[in-house]
């Protein structure tokens, strides 16, 4: 099977379109008197919003989620980049 390379700003693009036509459908959902037809209702449960929450996450850590999966280290958690403890106690200035 063949794998694409889609540059990362054509994948951008991509995500941006699918995820402004969710949250328009969202919106006509939400706006126009539609909850009572089961299928619309169905389809934002099971589409729409997931579809909405995948692209706004990958939106948001693509970067880091790509660093990952090559294994790259992605920075020092934040937890141990604050001041070091040492038996239970802080060490360091106040």
């Amino acid at each position: 099977m063949a794998t694409v390379k889609v540059s990362n700003k054509r994948q951008r693009d991509i995500q941006r379109v699918m995820h402004l036509i969710g949250a328009a459908v969202l919106i006509s959902y939400v706006y126009i008197p539609l909850g009572s037809v089961p299928f619309v209702t169905t389809l934002m449960q099971v589409v729409v919003v997931p579809v909405l929450g995948v692209t706004g996450m990958l939106m948001w850590q693509l970067p880091q989620l790509r660093k990952w999966l090559q294994g790259k280290p992605t920075g020092e958690p934040r937890s141990e980049s604050r001041l070091a403890t040492t038996n239970g106690r802080r060490t360091g200035a106040p």
